[in-house]
Formats: C-alpha cells, sequence, structure tokens
C-alpha cells in the first residue's frame, strides 16, 4: 500500500476502530516507560474551558463494531495516574498505567 492508500482507509475508520489500530501497532513501541498515546479535546459548552482526555481502548475481548466518527462517549477519571480518560465502553484500561477505569 502506498501512504496516500493508507490514508485514506485511515480516515474510512471510526474514532474508535483507529485508536484500536494504532494502538495494537504501537503496543511493542510503548512497552518501556515512554508511550506514544492518542488524546481528544473539547471545549464545555457553558464556560468554554478546553479539556483533554487521554483515549483508552476498552478491554481486550470488547467488539468493536461502531462506524460512527463520534464514538467517545464515556468519560472518566483514572485514580492513579490523576488523567481524564475516555472511550467507547463503560469500561477501560487506562493509557498510561493500564488500571482498570469506570466511565460514565
Amino acid at each position: 500500500m502506498t501512504e496516500i492508500e493508507i490514508e485514506r482507509y485511515l480516515a474510512k475508520l471510526s474514532d474508535s476502530k483507529l485508536v484500536e489500530l494504532l494502538y495494537r501497532s504501537l503496543a511493542e513501541r510503548n512497552s518501556g516507560c515512554d508511550k506514544l498515546l492518542l488524546a481528544e479535546t473539547y471545549k464545555a459548552e457553558n464556560s468554554g474551558a478546553a479539556h483533554v482526555a487521554l483515549v483508552a481502548i476498552p478491554p481486550s475481548g470488547f467488539p468493536i463494531t461502531s462506524n460512527e466518527r463520534d464514538d467517545f462517549l464515556e468519560n472518566g477519571y483514572c485514580r492513579k495516574c490523576e488523567i481524564e480518560v475516555t472511550a467507547i465502553a463503560k469500561e477501560a484500561n487506562c493509557p498510561v498505567c493500564n488500571s482498570f477505569v469506570g466511565l460514565t
């Protein structure tokens, strides 16, 4: 595949499928202390304050079947790392420390 074909393929994926693919691709690279992670940013409607949440993938075996673009609807907080996390499922693993995070 050429780089242009790869870009076109990736552009068609749902957000969650793209994240799953990228995190699987980064797994070996992220095995040490330093990690390359993905984040989602948004602005609060009432205050305009900017928020950043690291994108987590659901636990292993969770079926990612969504074809929607904006499917990171669940948000939570990793108590161990003290960071915001977003995902497509009510349960996820923190992308920094791999701790379980319950999302709402």
